[in-house]
């Protein structure tokens, strides 16, 4: 199980969320969680989330616990700075492209 933060993840506001991937692969960092999946049985904790790429809308599921490793999602739409994908700057946004 990944490393717990300071800030939870609540499983029931997944739907819809924003993630940047950590490593970008095919020009795809941008996801959103398009569908929270329950299992068939009679409980009603979720399992799995599909998560869709903003620019090439490719979805994949995945357990919904793997969002909260850092060293493979970050929470929200985020912007590398400078190709820097050190640790100290991955959560920074860049904000100097915006209005």
């Amino acid at each position: 199980m990944p490393e717990s933060d300071c800030h939870q993840l609540n499983p029931k506001k997944l739907l819809l969320s924003k993630w940047t991937a950590a490593n970008p692969r095919d020009q795809e960092k941008h996801f959103l969680v398009t569908r929270v999946i329950n299992p068939e049985a009679s409980s009603h904790h979720i399992e799995l989330v599909e998560l869709e790429a903003v620019l090439t809308r490719r979805s994949f599921t995945l357990p919904w616990a793997e969002l909260t490793d850092k060293q493979q999602w970050l929470q929200g739409w985020l912007r590398f700075i400078h190709g820097d994908r050190s640790e100290g700057s991955r959560r920074r946004p860049d904000f100097s492209t915006f209005p």
